[in-house]
């Protein structure tokens, strides 16, 4: 292999293995150093990872050939948080090729935060330049959606009716764009908006600010000028909550040389219809909406960023309490959220890191695998070969995962 030479893993193209183009009867993969089959090279214990263990997903049962709703084995969960975490590393620093290179990443709040764990944990792993700034906004599209006045079918909390009035349909990215757009067509409209897009803005004024003169904020230069900015968010199902968070950037730092989005985790919407219905989120995302544990991180309360400002009246506290509205409570102590479900995540989280180190998870890598991981892989005894020589090679990318992931 070349230096800088991109590597297919098999998802699509014509010349490397794909998922599709191999004898999975064939896979009888040892590891090159131990001997050892790849089903316990490849293998880490289930009860290390209580949280983990629980993820799940919508897979094809071999025996009815019927896509089923399971509880992933833990060795592909740990693979897919690898890898996933990889592609996102690799749309930051711009190797995917997706995007240009990111100079700043906004995590959405609360469920986007754990991956800015990952991504911290694997850096080094993944990318050889230093990795950006970040921050976090809580930006929910509900709330979003009602602001700019998009009436939710009330018990819904999603659903917009269509024009006839007897159709519903998921609230979307075009459904915002047109109440947003026709904010502007009034005095009280073009206010709201033009407040809360300076209230954004102020927690990216360096320094923070030293009043909340809305005119004087939308002139003053932010950190994110002329940069090149990436939104994380953790699921999407119709992607209204990303886009929201991409327009009001754009809107509020029109300074900013790019804006784009990226979605971690794909396994979670499943089509009935012509409507998407929510699948598997990640494991941390709870069950309960109400449940704000284990994300690290709090609901917004500018409750929390009013006394911080009141009891030291700094301009950067100033800019937080101003912009509270979009920010999440920091879990400053672990003691203070019950049964500290975000403690026990990030431990986790560590043990995945050191688990990968060691040659113990296979991921399941992006389209495009960054230099490093290819090479990592290699080392783990993985071998990328064309795609008719997959049936004939047990280390084939492909023939490991299908090992990995043989138990239904």
């Amino acid at each position: 292999m070349n230096k800088g030479e991109k590597i297919n893993t098999g998802n699509g193209g014509e010349n490397w293995s794909g998922f599709l183009d191999f004898n999975p009867d064939t896979a009888e993969a040892l590891c090159e150093e131990t001997e050892k089959p790849v089903e316990e090279r490849f293998c880490v214990p289930a009860e290390e990872y209580p949280i983990f263990a629980r993820q799940g997903g919508v897979r094809l049962n071999p025996n009815t050939g019927k896509f089923e709703k399971k509880t992933l084995s833990i060795n592909e969960t740990l693979g897919l948080m690898v890898g996933r975490t990889a592609e996102l590393i690799a749309d930051i620093t711009g190797e995917s090729g997706n995007g240009p290179a990111m100079d700043h990443v906004i995590y959405l709040d609360k469920s986007a935060r754990p991956v800015s764990w990952m991504v911290e944990d694997f850096w080094d792993d993944f990318a050889d330049k230093k990795q950006p700034e970040q921050t976090f906004l809580a930006i929910d599209r509900r709330v979003w959606f009602e602001w700019a006045g998009v009436k939710l079918v009330p018990g819904t909390d999603e659903y917009v009716r269509d024009d006839n009035g007897t159709t519903m349909h998921v609230a979307c990215a075009e459904d915002f764009d047109k109440a947003f757009e026709a904010m502007d067509k009034d005095e009280d409209g073009r206010q709201r908006k033009r407040e809360a897009l300076a209230r954004i803005r102020a927690l990216y004024i360096e320094g923070g600010i030293m009043n909340e003169d809305i005119d004087e904020i939308m002139r003053t230069p932010t950190i994110l000028d002329g940069q090149n900015l990436l939104i994380v968010d953790e699921v999407s199902r119709s992607g209204s909550t990303l886009h929201i968070a991409k327009k009001l950037l754009k809107a509020a730092i029109p300074e900013l040389k790019s804006v784009e989005g990226h979605v971690f985790w794909s396994d979670n919407t499943t089509k009935v219809g012509d409507d998407s219905q929510m699948g598997f989120a990640p494991v941390w995302y709870p069950e309960d909406k109400m449940d704000w544990r284990g994300r690290g991180v709090k609901d917004i309360n500018p409750i929390y960023y009013k006394t911080k400002y009141l009891n030291d009246p700094t301009p950067l506290n100033r800019a937080k309490n101003f912009g509270s509205f979009v920010l999440g409570e920091p879990l400053e102590n672990p003691d203070d959220e019950p049964g500290q479900p975000s403690l026990h995540l990030r431990e986790e989280m560590h043990r995945m890191h050191e688990e990968y180190k060691k040659g113990h998870i296979l991921p399941t890598v992006p389209f495009c695998l960054p230099e490093k991981m290819i090479e990592q892989l290699c080392d783990f005894g993985v071998e990328f070969v064309p795609v008719e020589q997959v049936g004939k090679n047990p280390r084939a990318y492909p023939n490991l995962i299908k090992k990995r992931d043989a138990t239904y």
